[in-house]
């Protein structure tokens, strides 16, 4: 049996018809995957910043200055160096 020129044409249709759905379904999962990637970096950016912010909140709130107010308000002091508390550390039997 030998093919006609019609059904050859017919079944190149089809062809370039898949071949072009193919295309264009791989562009539209691009496009979306490039959107989330989009998404994800302004959240990745906004994360930072928030970042820097409490990074310099808690250095603010860890000086000296901030703390040993609190710390003599609960009846603690700075250690000099002549204050000296020897533990003893029981031997093992």
């Amino acid at each position: 049996m030998q093919v006609r020129g019609r059904y050859l044409i017919a079944v190149w249709t089809v062809v370039f018809a898949a071949a072009f759905v193919v295309i264009i379904r791989r562009d539209h999962n691009g496009w979306a995957t490039r959107r989330a990637i989009d998404d994800a970096e302004k959240n990745i950016r906004k994360l930072q910043s928030l970042r820097q912010v409490y990074e310099g909140e808690i250095f603010n709130l860890t000086s000296p200055e901030v703390l040993q107010p609190k710390a003599e308000a609960l009846g603690l002091h700075i250690v000099s160096d002549s204050d000296f508390i020897q533990l003893s550390i029981p031997a093992p039997h």
